[in-house]
């Protein structure tokens, strides 16, 4: 009885590995003088960085080097005022029919956050635009605590991702046109509620987003914090990243569940106490998928993590 016990659990285990390939950290890098980045674009090979109070937009090598910056604030302040902060959290690389370039968006979670800049990555120039009306008809469409985390592009839409809370305890994913900012009282606006939660444990945020052409896959990062009520940083728990597969045939459902969960912390100890903020994919082949996190723990301090997943 003892044998056919050590079996079952050996052959367990086995299918278990089988059924979630495994994740490794190839690099980290903590970065003192960026604070809280909050969104990470891969572009022409190389990695932008946005921060949620940084005055500045990084671009960095793919060794995790800085090599330039755009200022996005006319501010000598290491972190910005809460007060009048954007609280960018969100960026993508896009293109459509007239325009290509780096979108980034503020959260939306207060007045100064209803805007967003649109950067040419040649001419290294910014446009600053407001999404006053874009914001005001998600609000009014079902999301009563607007906070915009994630952005990114697929074929033939735009997507961008509000975190939940314990106050809020619903993700959403919100489909709407490639150049949305431009026709924002017209553009399509579509809801996908994403499930995943479980009662027993703290609600997991959607906190980072990208989509990878190659594999039609959402990465997402979600992590587990006491929000505060006005929407402030409370206590950081867990940090996870999620993957849906098959994205192009999900897009017209009402609600979506990920394909596969990372509970970060179990693979890495250097995860534990992080608050994951972004992904971006850099690299997909058939082996793997390489992708860089972000995470910002509120003391003004960025750490990025370089992963491999392999399939």
């Amino acid at each position: 009885m003892k044998r056919l016990l050590c079996v079952f659990i050996l052959l367990s285990v086995l299918f278990s590995c089988k059924r979630m390939p495994q994740m490794v950290v190839l690099d980290v890098k903590q970065i003192d003088k960026f604070p809280s980045g909050s969104a990470l674009v891969y572009h022409s090979n190389y990695i932008w960085m946005a921060g949620d109070d940084a005055p500045a937009l990084w671009i960095m090598d793919k060794k995790m080097n800085k090599v330039d910056s755009i200022l996005l604030y006319s501010s000598s302040s290491f972190r910005m005022s809460h007060k009048i902060k954007a609280d960018l959290e969100a960026g993508t690389a896009f293109k459509n029919k007239s325009q290509q370039g780096l979108l980034w968006l503020g959260s939306g979670s207060g007045p100064a956050r209803n805007r967003g800049w649109v950067v040419d990555t040649e001419a290294k120039e910014k446009k600053e635009f407001l999404l006053d009306t874009f914001y005001s008809r998600l609000r009014g469409g079902g999301i009563k605590k607007l906070n915009i985390e994630g952005l990114a592009q697929m074929p033939g839409w735009m997507v961008l991702a509000n975190r939940g809370s314990n106050y809020f305890p619903r993700n959403y994913l919100i489909f709407t046109s490639n150049d949305f900012w431009k026709n924002q009282d017209i553009a399509p606006i579509r809801l996908i509620a994403v499930g995943g939660n479980n009662s027993k444990f703290k609600f997991r945020s959607l906190s980072g987003l990208d989509y990878s052409y190659r594999s039609d896959m959402l990465l997402a990062t979600l992590s587990t914090e006491d929000i505060k009520r006005d929407g402030r940083d409370g206590l950081i728990g867990k940090s996870f990243l999620w993957l849906f597969f098959d994205m192009n045939r999900k897009t017209k459902f009402s609600a979506v569940n990920p394909d596969r969960i990372y509970d970060l912390g179990q693979f890495d100890v250097r995860f534990s106490g992080a608050k994951i903020e972004a992904v971006t994919v850099v690299e997909d082949v058939k082996a793997f998928i390489e992708c860089w996190l972000a995470a910002e723990n509120d003391d003004g301090k960025t750490t990025l993590f370089k992963v491999r997943i392999f399939r």
